[in-house]
């Protein structure tokens, strides 16, 4: 996954082109994560049927879910870059956009002394 960790140092300097390109990569790793999962587990189903006796199956199971839910798990910091991406870009659009608007209101504010116009 040395793609995935190059995104993620990227967001900082490229979170709108990382948020462009996020979406398709998050759903094709998660596509390609449940297409292995399933392939594992119908090996693994195989492979108890044939090997392991039927009180032990349930047990083992348990534990294969386990581990997939830990791999889920530790593809959860690149959802959060990508989240973290998303905040930062909104909080640079949202502190631009109050600048604006400060501006205006202070043009305004001198217009209305200068011109002796009430707004």
């Amino acid at each position: 996954m040395p793609q995935y960790d190059q995104m993620a140092r990227s967001v900082g300097k490229h979170s709108r082109s990382f948020l462009r390109n996020s979406r398709p990569i998050a759903r094709e790793v998660f596509e390609r994560l449940k297409r292995w999962m399933l392939q594992l587990n119908r090996r693994l189903e195989t492979v108890l049927q044939r090997r392991v006796p039927r009180s032990q199956q349930q047990l083992l199971q348990v534990i294969i879910q386990v581990i997939a839910v830990i791999a889920l798990l530790l593809l959860l910091p690149y959802s959060l870059y990508g989240l973290l991406g998303v905040v930062m870009v909104l909080w640079v659009q949202a502190s631009r956009d109050l600048k604006r608007e400060e501006r205006s209101d202070r043009r305004l504010l001198r217009r209305a002394e200068t011109d002796d116009v009430d707004y």
